[in-house]
């Protein structure tokens, strides 16, 4: 698209932040926080393992808004999930403004892929958070014969992302996502 996007890939121990203006990738920036955040935060609030809170907030399919939470367990896991997205669409943010007071371009528009991707309610969220609007990153490209899907499509679009992470960084390397020989 034209102007200025950013592509926010919230993984599970890092968020990746790549800004593009004109097909060109103009910042590329990597934070170490992500979802595993929200597995941490439910086993001290609910005092289970990790393996057992990771499994409670993959059962979380929707970002709730406050006040609309399930009761119970289940409404204390997606008020953590909120808090904790809250706090990696904040460090997003202060990239975002970080890089604008280094007289970057303001993106025009945000492109969410990776896990938190995957929450209804995500784009909503994210756009509220950021004052952005924010969708869903799509595979809508010229895949060929075997076109990925489900967790493959996010998979192809990471390395969509690092292909152009070079270009970012003003170098040029090969970049090979074959795997063996």
């Amino acid at each position: 698209a034209e102007g200025v996007t950013a592509f926010v890939d919230v993984g599970y121990h890092a968020t990746e932040l790549l800004i593009v203006a004109e097909r060109q990738p103009l910042l590329y920036r990597s934070v170490r926080a992500g979802t595993a955040r929200l597995a941490e935060a439910v086993g001290r609030a609910l005092e289970r393992s990790v393996a057992e809170a990771q499994s409670l907030v993959e059962d979380v399919v929707e970002i709730t808004p406050e006040g609309r939470e399930a009761p119970g367990d289940e409404g204390r896991v997606q008020r953590i999930a909120r808090e904790e997205i809250d706090a990696l669409l904040r460090e997003v943010g202060l990239l975002l403004h970080a890089h604008q007071g280094q007289g970057g371009q303001a993106p025009d528009r945000v492109v969410l892929c990776g896990g938190l991707s995957r929450l209804e309610g995500a784009e909503d969220w994210a756009s509220l958070r950021l004052g952005l609007p924010v969708k869903r990153a799509s595979a809508d490209l010229e895949w060929g014969a075997a076109a990925p899907t489900g967790r493959a499509r996010c998979g192809a679009q990471k390395a969509l992302s690092l292909a152009l992470v070079p270009q970012a960084r003003g170098r040029a390397i090969e970049v090979n996502f074959r795997k063996g020989d």
